[in-house]
């Protein structure tokens, strides 16, 4: 289950730091696949590094769920930060969760 507070507060921070020229850019560089918030590749990972210290007992319990969520939000960051997240801890894998 997921805390939509923590979303919003990733959401927040995410919105502070869109750039819509820079998404116009990602967007056309993807050839308009993707819609994107704008935000580069560094300041996304900074982001995500707060976050992810500041919740990370709530994501690793439930990072599936959260991965899941992010996944199903509009902006291609979000997506990246799923990918981000379902990559900590890999060793609590198994064949279980090869879709």
């Amino acid at each position: 289950m997921i805390n939509q507070n923590i979303i919003e507060e990733l959401s927040i921070d995410m919105q502070l730091k869109a750039d819509v020229e820079y998404a116009a850019k990602m967007s056309a560089y993807m050839k308009g696949h993707f819609t994107f918030l704008g935000i580069a590749s560094p300041q996304r990972k900074l982001i995500f590094s707060s976050w992810y210290s500041k919740y990370k007992a709530v994501l690793l319990a439930n990072r599936i769920a959260y991965a899941l969520h992010l996944w199903s939000l509009e902006y291609r960051e979000y997506h990246y930060l799923a990918m981000l997240l379902l990559s900590k801890r890999l060793q609590d894998y198994d064949r279980s969760h090869i879709v």
